[in-house]
């Protein structure tokens, strides 16, 4: 009996732990993919320090930013872009489905 309580009470553990901690963050994961695959020259972003420029390049996991106002021009690795202005989610939901499927189609 002292096992089977146990047991549930590690089992209830788990469950609230993956939850409250693993489920959030893949959403957020996959929320922020799901905008940087958006991300185009010309966008508007601001950066994790704050920084507001206008995206000039990407090359791989890099953007080039022209920083407002001065027209400086800095490199960040994507994962530092935190926020894209004038974000349409919905219209890169459907550009990653459509990457997605079309890498399916040219490996079937």
């Amino acid at each position: 009996m002292d096992i089977v309580l146990t047991l549930l009470l590690l089992l209830v553990f788990t469950l609230f732990f993956y939850l409250t901690i693993v489920r959030p963050m893949n959403k957020r994961q996959r929320k922020s993919a799901t905008m940087l695959n958006s991300l185009k020259p010309g966008d508007v972003v601001y950066t994790v320090d704050g920084i507001k420029g206008i995206v000039d390049a990407i090359k791989f996991d890099r953007v080039s930013v022209r920083c407002l106002p001065d027209d400086n021009f800095m490199t960040f690795y994507m994962e530092s872009i935190k926020q894209i202005e004038n974000y349409d989610e919905k219209a890169a939901k459907a550009k990653m489905k459509e990457k997605i499927d079309n890498s399916r189609r040219k490996k079937g």
